[in-house]
């Protein structure tokens, strides 16, 4: 009798797992609300609108205007995670939605231009064509494992951001239209399409590689500096202001070739320094 006093009735029973449904919904993850920030996505939305523009550009041959949008497209890029982060505006759709603007203004566009500019008239018109979509699908590569990686904390990007690699090969469209190369949305010269075919197998390779690159995030504007970095800081502005095809062009080739410079610098100091490590441990023991 006392055993069955002691057992719980229905009714308790009922009672007992409410209370106990009540605690673990408690202690579950809220879920997502409802909504979004209208002001960082409203940046990303404008980054997106470039690289839509720049693709419908690229179709009608305008690809001076093309590579500009795709160009000013990354200054909305690196400026709403910013806004994000200073407003308190920071939501898991906000980072999903920017990674799919990047993919297409960053990744669709570029692919379209460099194909319709220069691959469909290299040497193996087929193989311009999967370069193409090589250098597409390294970006949405990059930008996936970008998302599964925190990097927020570090210093260098592993592998070439996707919004450098489109840079890289939309000014060297602008640059080579410049020099006079192009006549009539037509390579003057039949090795340019050629050097684009390579050169734009070389950057995919770069965005799903290893190599690390600077990636400026401790680079702030509102703390002093020496004055040789402000000296240099104005020529550079002066340079672009003077011949912008000329200067972009050169200093986003100068950010790609460091990437591997200071890769294959650190890959051949790091044996010296293992070799001087074990020499000094000799020394001590003898």
């Amino acid at each position: 009798m006392a055993n069955e006093s002691s057992y719980p009735s229905r009714r308790g029973r009922l009672r007992l797992g409410r209370r106990r449904a009540r605690r673990l919904s408690k202690t579950e993850k809220r879920p997502t609300p409802r909504g979004f920030y209208i002001f960082p996505n409203l940046v990303t939305s404008t980054s997106l609108l470039l690289g839509f523009y720049a693709i419908t550009e690229a179709f009608a041959g305008n690809y001076v205007k093309s590579c500009w949008a795709i160009y000013f497209a990354t200054f909305f890029d690196a400026f709403d995670g910013k806004i994000a982060r200073l407003t308190n505006t920071t939501s898991e759709f906000g980072q999903q939605y920017d990674s799919l603007s990047d993919l297409v203004t960053f990744g669709v566009a570029p692919a379209v231009i460099l194909w319709n500019f220069a691959l469909q008239h290299s040497f193996r018109p087929r193989w311009g064509w999967m370069v193409a979509f090589m250098f597409l699908v390294c970006g949405a590569l990059r930008l996936g494992r970008y998302n599964i990686r925190p990097t927020s904390a570090k210093r260098f990007f592993e592998g070439m951001p996707i919004p450098a690699a489109a840079n890289v090969m939309i000014l060297a469209v602008l640059f080579t239209t410049h020099m006079g190369w192009v006549v009539d949305n037509k390579t003057h010269f039949s090795t340019i399409p050629n050097i684009f075919f390579f050169m734009t197998v070389a950057i995919a390779l770069l965005m799903v590689s290893t190599i690390p690159f600077y990636g400026f995030k401790d680079v702030d504007l509102f703390r002093r500096h020496k004055f040789w970095v402000f000296f240099v800081a104005i020529l550079s502005i002066a340079f672009i202001f003077q011949d912008p095809e000329i200067a972009l062009f050169a200093i986003i080739m100068v950010y790609t070739v460091s990437g591997p410079v200071f890769w294959y610098w650190n890959r051949r100091k790091a044996p010296e320094a293992d070799s001087g490590s074990t020499e000094s441990r000799e020394t001590e023991s003898a």
